[in-house]
């Protein structure tokens, strides 16, 4: 997945209007994001993670505070155009 997601980013010049500039960002964000041991909450786009996906991502979907589960991260910043 990691090697699909740098080609997705470097290969696919993305846009978007002003409501979706930041699901763009955590988009190209995510080759860095995905190449590390620990994330932390503070590093990820927290608003765009929403619904059942905050449980899956943050250990404390509350305060979301302390490590994000890289692999649920993902799949909500990915899924995220889709909706």
């Amino acid at each position: 997945m990691r090697g699909f997601i740098e080609l997705l980013v470097d290969a696919v010049d993305f846009g978007a209007a002003e409501a979706w500039a930041e699901a763009v960002a955590a988009l190209k964000q995510l080759p860095a994001l995905i190449g590390r041991k620990k994330v932390d909450a503070a590093e990820v786009a927290r608003d765009l993670v929403t619904g059942s996906c905050r449980r899956l991502v943050f250990a404390d979907p509350v305060n979301r505070l302390g490590a994000v589960d890289k692999a649920a991260h993902t799949f909500c910043v990915l899924e995220r155009p889709h909706r």
